[in-house]
């Protein structure tokens, strides 16, 4: 085999090794979130302890590579190394990740931030270390391979870097879009660790069968001499070293702070966080890639390393002066998509290319720095292995530096848009480094590049002097399903009927709050472009999170919430003797706001039981002894990256095994901008661990979770004296609930309904974080679920499980009761169903009550189940009374009218209507049997079981006579019925008869998975 085709197959492994690396950083990061949290401090930590075990593996084997015989076995070695140890990784990590957890928690180290993070990077150190450092190795070692003479250096070392370079992308797409998503980490992991395995033992083959081949062939001196170097001095060398460094630095600090910028455009989803990475990686590529080609060849390249660092400068910021046509630009953009299922991968990849044409410039004049460093000190050295090693390790190390100061110090201090020109600034010192010692430039040159770049530089400065922070705060990403402004300048102007009033960029997010010109007391907080709290929309929910559990739980004394937002919900807590309120909130800057909404959450921020830390929820749960009587979770939505594992199994197991007796879990979630697949999957996950669960709603689309380990049972009398407080009186009635009647209404589904909602699968977890990315696929559409509404249980009145049904019978409600109900129903939680049904009994106990009347109509029109013909048809019915289509007509409109209007407290009989079908139906068999079967149906539907029973009955009859009319007629109605019917008489052996028959006749039914999961709750009860 030639050594050629060798280099080719090499060259390929290269690129294999390049994917493993992305996904390797993607999958670690996730894993160590598992234990050493979310937060910017854990991730700093985690990619600084990667950052520098690569820059010691450059070092280290660069150091030694030149001395090595065989450089592709040594290649094959790290990477079997590499693909063993990550085959091993999951049960390292877990056996690490429990052993600092336990010792963590023993020595309270939650309490000392100093030790906490040096702790984390030593844990992070010893996980990662090592594999990093053999990854850091490849490319010294490779060089020493593939460069046979010194001259080569540039465009060899170019190659391997663009091979690598390009691999990164490809892990990107895998790990951001396919791998995790669809398998999970550990299968990921597993499966990567595979393609370093192959990459090795192909390697190791390559150097058993060409040993002589692959012999190192000497650098022959007089190459140094070559036409085509220029001479550079051991001083200029060292600054080129420096200026590598210098430049890594500035690569991290842009990466991080474009991530920062464009987040709030794009949104803070896993997929926008992979796109920008990609477009990132993607112009370092194409960088390597030019500098490979003998174009830049008769160039002198310190001169050109010099114009790099100052092109890197000037690019970025060229390319900042657009910044603020960017959201408007994207959103334009986002007009020419329908906003579906389908069209959301062509949408990340419209932004994808927008990403990448603004990232263009600056990461190509990155991509070209380093090859260029390599060769010059190669050429310097006389050596490639030691040379690469050297510019690498350093570079890497600058990486280091820049990850932490950047996360650390000049974000929080300067903010995105001065860290930006910190980075401008630090590639420009790196040009006037090489400008001002290296001999070969003329007093010309030096004087041109330095004005070109003063008046740059200023030029900038007198453009953009100040960013518009409401242009940051635009939150477009949201917009992307309405038309979008004609123009740049009425974009700019619909911002204009807020002030902003607090704005931060922080270590961990940009946080702000805005006031409405109109109505002060509206305000909203606003983090990384998305409104997470507010004290209108918001008011009710915020609330209900902290009411519910106060009410519901008997005698609450220690309580833990996750996400401080605004505060409300700690204020609603506080109404309520409690001694102690922990709050895990991840942004300082959260908590530096919350003095804006004092009057929303009662100043609790200075409650001496309110103790809020600045730690990531999960791990502070995992590191606390303590027992909670009541966790209340409010996170973001679940479509922000790292999110989804507040809503995982794993989380849910340590908020239940951290709850006390009798204690209660509450988690928020939205309908908003979710399909019925990102609900349910949040509904399985959440039932998977709190076998008694129960849904209530606080506004439209948003729902509120209420979980335990035993059912909770309430003293009805208990909750009518906590409605007394005046505390508590008064904060329910700032949200529109005047009394316990409309708050017992806020629940929708109780534990045995909770059952027929959920399923074993599939569910949420860390190791398979769907969640993470079905979410953003949901927010794109924006559409909201409507999966939850067909199980309120205030419908039916053959169950029992709603507290609603217990109060009714004690404490019958009144008058002002039911409208004060009627009114929040329309109002604030949209339910126009119930609003329906009550005013409409309210209407027959009060028939000439003016406030009746109106909310009635006001509800019957919001329903939209009134019709254009119902006036028509009633003057018809009269006039033509025999005709069996009009009164057909007629009929079909009364019963659906009834149908809807039925509640636990009145059930609008529909049997009138029943007997004008039964007398309008045909006489032949088919007919009859058919309407039989959907009147049996509807009196079902209706709560009227004994009619049911009744319709089922006659039908039973008619199959008993005819078996055969069972093919002419709705079977699977027939079957449902029959096993319903009998489950509410608790004759379970027909009902198992019923359902086996239903199952095999039609087993996609729609109700076929809500019955099995009743008769399961059902038989679960009994027992």
């Amino acid at each position: 085999m030639q050594k050629q085709n060798i280099k080719m197959i090499v060259s390929l492994l290269f690129v294999v090794s390049g994917i493993a690396g992305l996904i390797y950083q993607v999958v670690w990061f996730k894993y160590l979130s598992l234990f050493l949290g979310n937060t910017t401090y854990a991730q700093m930590t985690v990619l600084a302890t990667f950052l520098g075990g690569l820059a010691f593996g450059n070092y280290l084997f660069g150091k030694r590579s030149d001395s090595i015989t065989n450089p592709v076995r040594i290649y094959s070695l790290l990477e079997l190394f590499i693909g063993v140890y990550c085959l091993l990784y999951p049960t390292i990590n877990s056996l690490v990740g429990n052993l600092f957890l336990s010792t963590a928690s023993n020595l309270d180290l939650i309490s000392k931030p100093f030790l906490f993070t040096g702790s984390r990077f030593l844990v992070a150190a010893i996980l990662l270390f090592l594999p990093a450092a053999a990854m850091g190795g490849t490319l010294p070692v490779l060089s020493n391979f593939f460069v046979e003479r010194i001259q080569d250096a540039r465009k060899e070392i170019a190659s391997l870097y663009f091979l690598n370079s390009f691999g990164a992308v490809v892990g990107v797409v895998f790990a951001g879009f396919v791998l995790i998503k669809e398998f999970g980490l550990d299968v990921t992991i597993y499966f990567t660790a595979f393609l370093n395995i192959f990459a090795g033992l192909v390697g190791f083959y390559l150097s058993r069968k060409q040993n002589k081949l692959l012999e190192r062939e000497l650098v022959p001196v007089e190459d140094t001499n070559h036409k085509d170097f220029f001479e550079v001095d051991k001083q200029t060398v060292k600054r080129v070293v420096l200026v590598a460094g210098i430049s890594g630095m500035a690569a991290l600090l842009y990466e991080m702070v474009w991530v920062r910028l464009l987040i709030n455009f794009f949104g803070s989803s896993t997929y926008a966080f992979s796109i920008m990475l990609m477009a990132f990686i993607g112009g370092i590529t194409l960088g390597s890639l030019v500098v490979s080609q003998n174009v830049l060849k008769k160039y002198n390249y310190v001169k050109l390393l010099t114009f790099l660092q100052c092109a890197i400068a000037f690019s970025t910021m060229f390319v900042l002066l657009f910044y603020e046509r960017l959201p408007y630009l994207l959103w334009k953009v986002s007009a020419l998509f329908s906003k579906s299922r389908e069209s959301f991968e062509l949408f990340l990849a419209v932004e994808f290319i927008i990403c990448f044409c603004l990232m263009l410039l600056p990461t190509l004049f990155m991509g070209m720095s380093l090859p260029v460093a390599s060769e010059i000190v190669s050429v310097s050295y006389k050596k490639i292995g030691v040379s690469v090693g050297r510019v690498f390790s350093v570079n890497t190390l600058g990486t280091v530096v820049g990850v932490v100061l950047t996360g650390l110090v000049f974000i929080p201090l300067f903010g995105i848009k001065i860290t930006f020109e910190i980075g401008i600034a630090l590639n420009l010192f790196g040009a006037f480094l090489l400008l001002s010692k290296y001999k070969f430039f003329s007093t010309k040159e030096k004087v041109l590049l330095y004005s070109i770049s003063a008046i740059a530089f200023c030029s900038y400065l007198v453009f953009s002097p100040k960013w518009n922070e409401k242009v940051l705060l635009s939150g477009v990403f949201r917009s992307f399903g309405v038309s979008p402004p004609s123009s740049f300048d009425e974009f700019a102007k619909g911002f204009s009927d807020e002030k902003i009033i607090f704005y931060k960029e922080g270590i961990n997010a940009t946080v702000a709050v805005t006031q409405s010109l109109q109505n002060k007391k509206n305000k909203r907080l606003i983090i990384n472009g998305k409104p997470d709290a507010s004290t209108y929309f918001d008011m009710p929910t915020q609330v209900l999170l902290g009411e519910i559990p106060m009410m519901l739980h008997p005698d609450p004394k220690n309580i833990f919430v996750v996400g401080f937002g605004s505060g409300t919900t700690i204020g609603s807590v506080l109404n309520s003797p409690v001694k102690k309120v922990i709050c895990a909130e991840i942004s300082k800057e959260v908590i530096s706001a919350a003095f804006l909404f004092e009057r929303e959450n009662k100043n609790c921020i200075n409650d001496p039981r309110v103790n809020i830390i600045n730690e990531d929820a999960v791990t502070l749960l995992k590191l606390s002894k303590e027992k909670y009587d009541v966790i209340i979770s409010e996170p973001s939505n679940p479509w922000v990256a790292g999110i989804g594992n507040l809503f995982s199994r794993e989380y849910f197991e340590k908020c239940s095994a951290s709850l006390a007796e009798g204690g209660i879990m509450v988690q928020w979630f939205h309908l908003y901008e979710a399909d019925d697949d990102v609900v349910k999957l949040v509904l399985n996950t959440f039932s998977s661990v709190f076998p008694y669960s129960q849904l209530w709603g606080g506004t439209a689309n948003d729902i509120i979770l209420v979980g335990s380990k035993k059912e909770i049972k309430i003293s009805l009398e208990g909750i009518n004296n906590k409605f007394a407080s005046l505390l508590i009186k008064q904060d329910f009635e700032r949200i529109g609930i005047n009394n316990p009647f409309t708050f017992f209404a806020c629940q929708l589904v109780s534990p045995r309904g909770f059952s027929t909602m959920a399923n074993n699968f599939p569910i949420n977890s860390e190791i398979h974080p769907r969640l993470e990315f079905l979410a953003p696929r949901a927010f794109f559409v924006g559409k909201p679920s409507s999966y939850i509404y067909s199980f309120d249980e205030k419908f039916d009145t053959l169950s029992s499980g709603l507290y609603i049904k217990e109060y009714v019978k004690k404490y019958p409600p009144q008058k002002n009761d039911l409208l004060n109900t009627i009114d929040y129903a329309l109002n604030t939680s949209k339910n126009y169903r119930f609003a329906f049904g009550l005013s409409k009994y309210l209407k027959e106990l009060f028939p000439n009550d003016y406030q009746t009347n109106l909310l009635y109509s006001f509800a019957y029109e919001k329903l939209g189940i009134m019709s254009a013909r119902r006036p028509s048809l009633e003057r018809l019915v009269n006039l033509f009374p025999d005709s069996l289509k009009i009164n057909k007509d007629y009929n079909n409109i009364l019963l659906n009218e009834k149908i809807n209007a039925a509640t636990f407290l009145h059930i609008f009989s529909i049997e009138n209507e029943s007997n004008s079908f039964i007398g309008t139906t045909k006489p032949d068999s088919v007919s009859r049997l058919s309407v039989y079967i959907q009147l049996a149906k509807a009196f079902l539907q209706n709560s009227e079981l004994l009619k049911a029973e009744e319709m089922f009955t006659i039908s039973e009859n008619y199959l008993k006579h005819s078996p055969l009319l069972i093919k002419s007629v709705k079977a699977d109605d027939f079957y449902y019925v029959g096993a319903m019917i009998n489950l509410y008489k608790k004759e379970y052996e027909k009902v198992f008869g019923y359902y086996l028959a239903l199952m095999n006749y039609n087993s996609n039914y729609e109700n076929l998975f809500r019955l099995r999961k009743l008769v399961s709750w059902h038989l679960k009860m009994e027992r």
